[in-house]
């Protein structure tokens, strides 16, 4: 009895291993037959994915710095944006946020390194540190949604810390 099943169990598992064997030399050959496919790394990848031919923005600059001025003073700021991309960009959507008001941006489609604009401004009615963000939506698959910077600081008019403009601020 003890041979018995001593057999039955070098039967067992030789089975299993030739059944295995099979199984792995089928699984190879299969892997020969299939064309091989080429390894693209992940920059190359992004490369081919960007068309040439589509919108792309471009701000001179992200952020607009008031630096310091006086209650009720001119909140008033423009961010100039230029079409980078060879089809036309379109400036869907600007949102101000609290205290910031969008006056006006470019509605129309802006063509190849065409120029738009976007004019905000900024309550300057009490006396306050400015830190607000706007945010712009836009075509270029690249960077659809955009944050613009607002920042600054509004002093009342007997301040004596106020500066006589922002550019002697950074001199």
């Amino acid at each position: 009895m003890a041979n018995l099943i001593k057999t039955l169990i070098i039967l067992c598992l030789s089975v299993f291993t030739l059944t295995g064997n099979l199984y792995a030399q089928e699984k190879v050959s299969k892997k020969e037959k299939a064309p091989k496919k080429e390894k693209v790394s992940k920059q190359a990848v992004k490369v081919e994915d960007k068309s040439p031919k589509t919108p792309q923005i471009t701000f001179e600059s992200l952020e607009y710095d008031y630096g310091t001025i006086k209650v009720g003073g001119n909140g008033e700021c423009v961010f100039t944006f230029t079409n980078t991309g060879k089809e036309p960009l379109v400036v869907s959507k600007v949102q101000g946020c609290c205290g910031v008001t969008v006056m006006d941006w470019t509605k129309e489609p802006v063509e190849w390194k065409n120029t738009g604009k976007i004019t905000l401004r900024y309550s300057t009615k009490r006396q306050m540190m400015i830190s607000k963000t706007v945010t712009v939506l836009c075509n270029d698959p690249e960077q659809p949604e955009l944050k613009l910077i607002l920042k600054g600081r509004i002093v009342a008019d007997d301040d004596t810390n106020v500066n006589k403009s922002a550019t002697e601020a950074t001199e």
